[in-house]
C-alpha cells in the first residue's frame, strides 16, 4: 500500500521490469489488503486483493475485489454497516 497526502494506493510492483500498477479512487481510504490465490490458478498473480475501503463521497463502507493482475475492480459492495479503519482483513473459505 502506498499512503500519500490525500489519497490511498494499492500497488503492484514488477521488479524484473521496474514497473508498477496501482489501484486507487479519490475520497476512498482503505484498510488492510489481503491477496487470495485462486486454488486452481497456474500464475502468480492470479489472485484477488480484497479490502475494505471507506468512501468518504458516500459516506459508507465497501467491499472491494480487486484482480491482482491488471488492478481493476471485479467486485464493488457497499456495506449496510461501518466498519473500523484499523481492521486487519481476515477472509476465510467455507470451512464446513
Amino acid at each position: 500500500m502506498d499512503f500519500s497526502k490525500g489519497t490511498h494506493s494499492i500497488l503492484q510492483y514488477n521488479h524484473e521490469k521496474d514497473e508498477y500498477t496501482s489501484w486507487e479512487e479519490a475520497g476512498v481510504f482503505m484498510s488492510e489488503p489481503m491477496i487470495v490465490p485462486n486454488p486452481d490458478g497456474t500464475e502468480e498473480l492470479d489472485a484477488l486483493v480484497m479490502v475494505s475501503v471507506f468512501d468518504n463521497n458516500l459516506q459508507a463502507n465497501r467491499l472491494v475485489m480487486i484482480d491482482a493482475k491488471t488492478m481493476k475492480t471485479v467486485s464493488d459492495t457497499k456495506l449496510p454497516f461501518k466498519l473500523s479503519m484499523t481492521l486487519h482483513q481476515g477472509w476465510f473459505q467455507d470451512l464446513q
